[in-house]
């Protein structure tokens, strides 16, 4: 999905930058790895759902926002913003 891959690409340094520092932490024992992937998980997941409902390209069609009733993109019944979420398995 589009929304997946301008998150990433808009945030990428940011996140390489953070698990530097993650696993930093995790080298010097001040953190466990599960929480330093949840919080980095939770982080791009806050992310994605910002970058869904920033979206403002291609314009709906007038059909579409009549039938909708709002002109945002990929935000109909919410579900699709309430399907995104984290999981850590390790």
């Amino acid at each position: 999905r589009s929304f997946i891959r301008s998150t990433i690409d808009a945030n990428e340094s940011e996140y390489l930058r953070d698990m530097e520092r993650g696993f930093q932490r995790l080298i010097d024992d001040t953190v466990k790895l599960r929480p330093l992937l949840s919080q980095l998980g939770d982080k791009v997941k806050v992310d994605m759902v910002d970058t869904i409902a920033s979206m403002t390209s291609p314009p709906l069609a007038e059909s579409t926002v009549d039938r909708k009733g709002s002109s945002s993109l990929l935000i109909d019944t919410g579900a699709l913003i309430g399907s995104i979420d984290s999981e850590v398995k390790v």
